[in-house]
């Protein structure tokens, strides 16, 4: 094939990602096509199929309305409000721009760029995890994280944890949110490898949560990264978030500070599509009981892409063996709904699933190295059981049981 060929109407070129050849349509943006070929990048003010954020245009003010006053401060944000009273008094900034969070930085042709802003040409060498490129994500995935409880995230013992009791000793009201487990911050984090000793300590704020009809809002978790706004700027129509920001000397160089065109929700125009909190990498937009129960039909949720990390499953067939290897550790493995069949800690990986592909029935699996294998097992179930109320395989039936 040629540097740029025409296919259906759309220009395709060639281009590397990580010294991989590929062939890819022309000015889309670097962060979605390298992850689309299998190597993540960090950028949580991106999402697919919206602007980025630098293109996104801030209000003179915004609203955080609570159930009663707020002690959140606006993320990188020191000259502006600090409180909010229960009738959404308005937060207000100057900003002319946010330039977003900073963390995507990858190389291109040897020189570090935002891959959300930096569209594909033909002839582009990406490089994804340098380590210019990994040390750029890293610091600022840092930055971003003095405004963001992190305890849950950082903690050596988060995996198994029944969530009653906390081994790192942090107050009940600041630990883990929902998302544990299941966190795009905390994928992210593990992902580029983050040292969290250079990660500065977050000092603990009381949470104050909004509610409504079908989503929570927790201010204290919110990191301004906008995607509600363009979510419902770009998906939706209604233009029911804002941000506005002053500037900062973070790498994201202004910050942001998220929050309602009005004092209400009803009067912002919201459609309570929930679009916004699928598009929320954390847990500052949650589903709650009337979310669960009584959703809005909608075609903005639906639609709405998700953000792939890097998949470890592999198809479990006799291809597999001779690949994996002959030390200890732990494997899981899933049927064909993508449900968790069985979590199993081995001395000898290889040995147990080449016995276990000629009789299981399921069709992907992952391990993981671990000389502690039995010890893995345990926190890996523990925490499949605290996610899912029940053991792996069981379905959650009672007829289960016996």
């Amino acid at each position: 094939m040629s540097t740029e060929d025409t296919v259906q109407g759309d220009t395709v070129v060639q281009i590397t990602v990580d010294g991989e050849l590929q062939e890819v349509q022309r000015n889309r943006p670097v962060i979605e096509v390298a992850r689309e070929h299998g190597e993540y990048v960090p950028g949580w003010c991106h999402h697919p199929g919206m602007r980025p954020a630098s293109e996104l245009d801030p209000a003179e003010k915004v609203y955080r309305p609570t159930g009663g006053p707020t002690t959140t401060p606006p993320r990188g944000v020191p000259a502006v409000t600090d409180e909010v009273g229960e009738a959404g008094d308005p937060i207000e900034g100057d900003a002319e721009r946010y330039d977003g969070c900073g963390m995507c930085q990858v190389e291109v042709d040897g020189d570090l760029v935002r891959a959300c802003e930096t569209r594909i040409e033909p002839g582009m060498a990406i490089e994804t995890a340098t380590e210019a490129a990994r040390s750029a994500q890293q610091v600022a995935m840092a930055e971003v994280f003095k405004h963001h409880p992190h305890a849950c995230l950082s903690c050596p013992y988060k995996e198994g944890c029944d969530r009653i009791s906390c081994t790192m000793n942090v107050e009940e009201d600041h630990r883990c949110c929902d998302l544990i487990g299941n966190c795009e911050l905390e994928k992210s984090a593990a992902e580029i490898d983050l040292d969290w000793s250079e990660v500065p300590e977050y000092e603990p704020l009381e949470r104050s949560a909004q509610r409504t009809p079908v989503f929570d809002v927790n201010w204290e978790l919110c990191i301004g990264c906008n995607r509600c706004v363009g979510v419902c700027e770009d998906h939706v129509g209604a233009g029911v978030w804002r941000f506005t920001g002053a500037d900062t000397d973070g790498p994201g160089e202004t910050g942001a500070t998220v929050g309602l065109k009005t004092d209400t929700l009803a009067k912002s125009g919201c459609k309570y599509c929930t679009a916004c909190v699928d598009a929320c990498p954390t847990g500052t937009l949650m589903d709650n009981d009337g979310g669960q129960r009584d959703r809005l039909p909608t075609e903005f949720r639906e639609s709405l892409p998700g953000v792939a990390f890097p998949e470890s499953r592999q198809p479990f067939t006799p291809d597999i063996l001779g690949t994996v290897p002959e030390q200890a550790g732990v494997y899981t493995l899933y049927d064909e709904a993508g449900t968790v069949t069985a979590i199993n800690g081995v001395a000898n990986l290889a040995d147990e699933l080449a016995d276990e592909v000629e009789t299981s029935e399921a069709v992907e699996f992952e391990y993981e190295l671990d000389e502690h294998f039995t010890q893995r097992e345990t926190e890996l179930i523990e925490q499949y059981v605290n996610e899912h109320g029940h053991m792996p395989g069981m379905g959650g039936g009672m007829d289960d049981l016996f």
